[in-house]
Formats: structure tokens, sequence, C-alpha cells
């Protein structure tokens, strides 16, 4: 079952790094569904929106803040489902209209393992009306369990399924959920921006609530396993999409309690929440057969240029002054990458440590094919050696880097943010494809077994795996061989302590998205301005 034992492995990866530094009400005025041309309104006393989404498609309408507990000047309309005459609050986020609430309707198909195909937790009515139904995969794309359950390959279309969602709306595709992260940079903000402003757990005596800034208002609704158990409610919400991986898992969008927002693939005997998104002209297709999609028009969809026998593609060079070294770069839909990782060797010290950078095993003959490993200090130029754009970006540092942060890259290169990231994966086929596709094709050892990737676009990401310090002890160097992490230049929103970070797994072919302690060590890969 694919990627079954990569959920084990990646639960238990979940499990060690929360220990080490950190699955399974209100009166709004109502404006009209869908037909406004305006844009989400602003206002003085509510946020601004992050600096970091000013580099999104030009075809993704970036999302304002536009509500705190104090003010709501979202823009809202409404939705009625004239198969129940249920009605629902939907919102606008960027260019895309969204439920504000879970659907509700009750989709009665049998499965193969129930009498229904959707629930209300618990099996209590009040339940539905405060979290809508969960459904089973099969159900939320409009099919029965013989068609598209367990087990079944299902044929959906390229784009706008249906599916349960009522007529003008869809179940929204890996694509549309990409979009909208996009659009509100969550990414960065790891789902607190999503999250309604109450009905979360605590997390570590802290709150788990979010701050809607958006009018999302996600709610912890929990799931219902195949085997009748209701869990995790007050904890963590899934969202099916219409994009399926195989027969047995699709896509989903998950918020946690603990803030963190992630896109895996879920296995279609459990039951998940419902979001519909509003069908628009201007939905993503690729009729033109130019090979790229309409909506991220200026996120270039690269066809994969490398193979076993040849490559075509498209290398450069990069000589770093500061030390002579020389790295091979690459192009990947529209931005220029690092093809190797970044070798040099930023050494001033911390409070704990004589050097904020190490050679695995600390062998310097390992920093030639692997590169350095990198605390977020030293990815960032904390002491800013090279510029002022990441001064001070450390563990409990101060810290105000926004925008472009060249931090320990070479001149007229920067340390990627998330969006960049963002783009290198949807680049490359979405988040689901990148980790087998950006993998070299060597050096990746899994039980004994070579599991790599295949290079499909000369990214060549090598398993340099990781150095972590906790409590101040040094734990040596980890999963070499097995895992290739990169720094970005985004700090995560609950503190000083954390920054966002990529990786790809020798065990899984989709890319991994995390925040974690400023404190590990992580390889570099640089963009170019």
């Amino acid at each position: 079952m694919k990627n079954l034992w990569c959920h084990l492995v990646l639960a238990l990866f979940l499990a060690f790094f929360f220990v080490a530094c950190g699955d399974d009400g209100s009166d709004f005025v109502t404006r009209p569904a869908g037909d406004s041309s305006s844009s989400v309104k602003s206002s003085s006393s509510v946020k601004s929106s992050s600096s970091y989404r000013a580099k999104s498609s030009s075809s993704i309408t970036e999302a304002v803040f536009c509500k705190t507990e104090a003010e709501d000047v979202c823009e809202y309309g409404t939705l009625t489902d004239k198969r129940d005459g249920q009605t629902y609050k939907t919102v606008k986020i960027g260019d895309q209209w969204w439920m504000a609430e879970n659907l509700n309707y009750a989709a009665l198909e049998p499965t193969a393992w129930e009498d229904s195909s959707s629930f209300c937790y618990d099996n209590k009515p009040a339940h539905c009306k405060i979290y809508g139904r969960l459904y089973t995969w099969a159900a939320a794309v409009g099919k029965s369990d013989g068609e598209c359950g367990y087990g079944k390959k299902c044929s959906l279309p390229a784009k706008n399924v249906q599916g349960v969602c009522p007529d003008g709306w869809h179940l929204p595709s890996e694509r549309d959920i990409i979009h909208l992260l996009m659009a509100t940079d969550e990414y960065s903000h790891v789902g607190t921006n999503l999250k309604a402003f109450s009905g979360w757990l605590e997390y570590r005596s802290g709150t788990g609530n979010g701050t809607d800034d958006y009018g999302f208002s996600g709610l912890p609704s929990g799931i219902k396993t195949f085997d009748a158990d209701y869990r995790y409610e007050g904890i963590f919400t899934y969202f099916w999409s219409s994009t399926e991986i195989d027969a047995y898992h699709a896509h989903t969008m998950s918020l946690r309690y603990d803030r963190y927002l992630m896109l895996f693939d879920y296995t279609k005997l459990r039951a998940y929440s419902v979001r519909c998104l509003k069908d628009s002209a201007d939905d993503w297709d690729d009729d033109d057969d130019d090979g790229t999609d309409d909506e991220t028009s200026s996120v270039t969809m690269t066809m994969p240029c490398k193979t076993k026998t040849k490559d075509d593609c498209e290398y450069g060079s990069l000589t770093d002054k500061r030390d002579g070294r020389t790295y091979r770069t690459v192009k990947i839909g529209d931005l220029w990458w690092m093809a190797e990782n970044l070798s040099y060797p930023y050494l001033q010290p911390t409070s704990t440590l004589d050097s904020s950078s190490f050679c695995v095993d600390n062998d310097s003959a390992l920093c030639d094919s692997l590169g350095r490993l990198y605390l977020w200090s030293a990815a960032m130029d904390s002491a800013a050696l090279f510029g002022s754009d990441g001064k001070g970006c450390g563990w409990d540092g101060q810290c105000s880097a926004s925008g472009v942060v060249r931090g320990v890259c070479p001149e007229g290169w920067h340390l990627p943010d998330t969006l960049e990231f963002s783009n290198l994966f949807i680049a490359v086929g979405g988040e689901n494809e990148a980790g087998i596709m950006l993998k070299s094709t060597s050096g990746w050892e899994y039980d004994k077994g070579k599991r790599g990737g295949i290079d499909a676009f000369g990214f060549t990401a090598v398993p340099a795996g990781l150095w972590v310090e906790m409590d101040n002890n040094p734990l040596d160097f980890r999963a070499q061989e097995s895992s290739a992490i990169y720094w970005t230049s985004t700090m995560d929103d609950r503190g000083n302590t954390d920054a966002h970070n990529r990786e790809v797994r020798d065990e899984c072919d989709y890319a991994l998205t995390w925040s974690s302690s400023m404190k590990d060590a992580y390889s570099v890969r640089c963009v170019k301005d």
C-alpha cells in the first residue's frame, strides 16, 4: 500500500521533533454571494498582509487580513443548498470564494463498511450543526464506494469535481488548496490564520486557537475511522480534496491544535470534513495545451528534463567569490536554484558552540559531497557579515526579517522563503510528487534498500541529514542517507525559536513541510535574486 510505511515513519518523526522543539456566535454582515467585483476590504485596524506574498503568482490574488476578534471586514456571502434548504456563510479569500462553514449535506449512499457514507461526529446530530458532516472520500467526490472507495482507482475530471457540493460549487483539488495557501501565505503561518478563534485544545499550556485572519473559521471537527471510531475532536480537522493519489489514498489538507498545517495523502477508509469552492470562469485549466496551468501562469510548470539516459536540463554555474568554490545551478520553472548544497564555512560561534555550521560527522571530505549543515542563525547570517537582512535572526533573537534575505548565500543569491519552495514544488508537479522528482538517484538507503529519486529536474537533493541539539546537549548527526532538509528564511509565527524547513525523505515520494527548532542544523540551497 503506497506510502503506508511512510506515514508510520512520519508519525514517529513528528513525535520526536515535538519533544525536541516543540494523527492521528457572532453576527455577520451578509454581502452578495460571489457577485461582487470588489476585492477583500481592508481597515487601518486590521493587520496588514505579509510581505512574503509579494512574489506570488500574478494570477493568484493576494489575500488581505480582514478579521480580528474586535473587527470583521471580510467579504462574505451566502450559499443556499437547494437539495435540503441549508444556508451556509461563504467568504472571498484572494480570488476564490470558499464556504466559511463545513458542508452538512446528508449523503447516505452506503459504503462497504457502513450503512451511510457521511456521519455526525459521535453520531450526535448536534455535532453536525457545529462541525458539519464527515464524508468518506467516495462520498466527497460524489461516487459510490464501489466506484471510488478504498481499493478502487477512480476516474475523475481534471478540474471542478462537484462531488457532494451544491450546484455551482466543487470539491477543491490539490491545486485549489495550494492556490489558497499561496494567497494567504499559510506556508509561513502553518494554519494559524485559517483556524477559528475558539474551539481548539491547548498546546503546551498555550492556546491552540487560531487568528482567523481571512474568515475561513476552521474548526477541529475530528475524524471517523474505518472501525467506526470517532477521534480528535478539538485537536484535528482534515479536508478532502478531489485529487486521488492511488486506489487507497487521496489528498487532504489538515489543521491541527498545535498550529501545524499539513498536506498529506490519507486513506480513503476515513471520513473527513468538506469545504466547497465556488466554480469560476477563471478556474485553472490546460485547454491551450501549452503545458502550464492558467491558475499559476507565473509559476511555470516544468516538464522533466532528465532521465537515466539523457540530461536536457538548463544548467549554469555559480562561483562563490568568498572562497572560490564553484557550484552547478539549474533552472526549474522560473527560478534558478543551486543544484548542490552550499558548503561555505560560516563559523561564527554561539553561546554554547564554537561554530554554527558543520560538516557531516565533522568530516571535511563530506562537505564536498553533502555541503554543510547550518543552524538557522547561520543560514540567515545573524551576525550580518554579508548584509543586514537577517541580522539577529536566531534562537530567541530579535529578528525582523522580511522579503528577500541573502543570509549565508553568495552575492546575487538568497535563502529561499516558503513561497519559493512552494513554487519549486508546483513546478515539478506538486508536493505529492516533489520528493521523488527532486531526490538524487543515489546515496539514499532505506532499510538497506536504495530508494532514492529520479532527479527528473536536475535539483539532485542529497541525503545530508541533520544535526540536532536539545537542551544544549549535542545529539550528533542524524538521518544521513535518509533525509534532505533545507532551511527557509521564514520564521514560525509562534515565537523566536522555530523556523520553516522543507524536506524530502527516502521512504516518501512527496515533500514534507515543517517548522522546527532553530537549534537544529540543516542544508541550504540558495536561489538566484
